[in-house]
């Protein structure tokens, strides 16, 4: 099918004219013609108020200089994210790993010089970038050491190759940064986080200030105690993603009444290893959700990633992540993906937020 869609507006919305697009891919015929009747039942129904719908419009900003904002973190930008090519890899002080083994951060905070500073990592070393913006649009610039991106063909310093392929940038409140340096963000009011949405769970015997279960998988870890809900229910596959260029820490699948449903769980442990209401323990956090959220869009992908992921950790000697299933099945099960309709949830673990004291 077409990756992408649109509809005419009937005669009788003589209102508004035009047509509306959809950049998604129709996975199959009956997606194509189930969004046609739910875009279509939205075009004539009268208690739609479109001028209020039109004032929520994304109106792309210009940008000539980083906005003194909060940054939540950078990702890849689609063609990478999406379909890196396979040969792709990244040198990091002398060790090469592919793509998918590379975590992408940002600081919280511009740097000194007003710039994003971003961090590529491995498991063994890390370099970090300034993405510089000004009127002529987003560049790299290597804060000290440089990382070269090679193909099977090619070899490009990070700074060039960072510039041509400039991470997307995440800043609060919803807005996202591309290049050559358009700021995108919904023109509404966010609501905040209601306290209900905030689940309590018991953290009796676990070290609020250990995060991962490592590769002796100890359960007295933040991951290792979100491991422990999750196998309260029943899974087609769960995954300990856990290392650097992660999809989730925890990523679980399964398929009931022709529906994949997806469970991303990212975890943080508790700076200081006590309880409180602190910013720092929910940014780093927020950033991962928005980054995975895009995986909603693209579940073949996300499973691809998974398998090559799991593929190098065998390949290094590691144990595999999969706590159910095995890579196999999950392998077979790619081909059943476009049938499905897709419904993702995202969970922030993080013991070192109160329900009580937050605001």
């Amino acid at each position: 099918m077409s990756a992408t869609r649109a509809w005419s507006l009937p005669n009788r919305c003589n209102q508004v004219k035009g047509r509306v697009w959809s950049y998604l891919i129709a996975r199959t015929l009956l997606d194509w013609v189930e969004w046609c009747r739910d875009t279509g039942s939205r075009l004539i129904d009268d208690s739609i108020d479109v001028a209020a719908v039109k004032r929520n419009f994304i109106r792309p900003e210009v940008l000539e200089a980083w906005p003194d904002e909060v940054v939540l973190g950078a990702e890849w930008p689609t063609e990478l994210l999406m379909s890196p090519p396979i040969s792709l890899a990244v040198r990091l002080e002398n060790h090469s790993v592919p793509l998918t083994e590379i975590d992408l951060s940002a600081q919280s905070e511009l740097s000194s010089s007003g710039d994003v500073r971003i961090t590529l990592a491995s498991d063994v070393a890390s370099v970090q970038y300034d993405i510089i913006l000004n009127k002529d649009g987003m560049r790299a610039q290597a804060v000290d050491e440089e990382a070269t991106f090679t193909t099977s063909r090619n070899v490009h310093l990070g700074s060039d190759f960072l510039t041509r392929h400039c991470p997307i940038v995440l800043l609060g409140g919803d807005g996202i940064v591309s290049p050559p340096g358009i700021l995108y963000r919904p023109n509404r009011d966010i609501p905040a986080l209601a306290r209900e949405e905030i689940t309590p769970i018991e953290w009796n015997g676990i070290p609020l200030n250990r995060e991962s279960r490592g590769e002796d998988r100890n359960p007295a870890t933040v991951q290792g105690r979100s491991l422990d809900e999750l196998q309260n229910d029943d899974w087609d596959f769960l995954i300990d993603d856990d290392g650097k260029g992660e999809i989730a820490d925890l990523v679980a699948l399964r398929v009931q009444d022709g529906t994949l449903q997806i469970v991303l769980v990212h975890c943080k442990f508790a700076h200081g290893g006590t309880v409180g209401a602190r910013l720092i323990d929910l940014y780093e956090l927020c950033g991962q959700a928005q980054k995975s959220s895009v995986w909603r869009r693209h579940p073949e992908n996300m499973i691809r990633k998974l398998l090559a992921r799991e593929r190098h950790r065998i390949s290094k000697g590691r144990a595999t992540g999969f706590e159910v299933g095995n890579s196999s099945d999950l392998l077979r099960f790619l081909g059943e993906v476009p049938a499905l309709h897709i419904d993702m949830t995202l969970i922030l673990a993080q013991p070192g937020l109160s329900q009580i004291p937050f605001s």
